[in-house]
């Protein structure tokens, strides 16, 4: 994939720098939106769980004991 180092995540340089703050994550969305869109942002391969609300306490504890690294709540 252009733009990622060899062996690294495939994920764009200009994606890899993560927004400090909740108005810098806000501004990121379209830019990270139009990424996945044009297949330049591997979205699948970064989630690594797709949970439902009920399962919301479990996948938290499940991170933070280090079993689970992205988890996506499905509605």
């Amino acid at each position: 994939m252009p733009g990622t180092t060899q062996g690294g995540t495939g994920v764009p340089p200009c994606v890899r720098s993560r927004p400090r703050t909740p108005s810098q994550w806000v501004r990121s969305v379209p830019r990270l939106a139009a990424l996945s869109l044009a297949g330049k942002l591997p979205v699948d391969r970064l989630i690594s769980h797709r949970i439902g609300l009920d399962e919301v306490n479990e996948a938290s504890d499940a991170m933070r004991r280090g079993e689970r690294a992205r988890s996506v709540i499905v509605f």
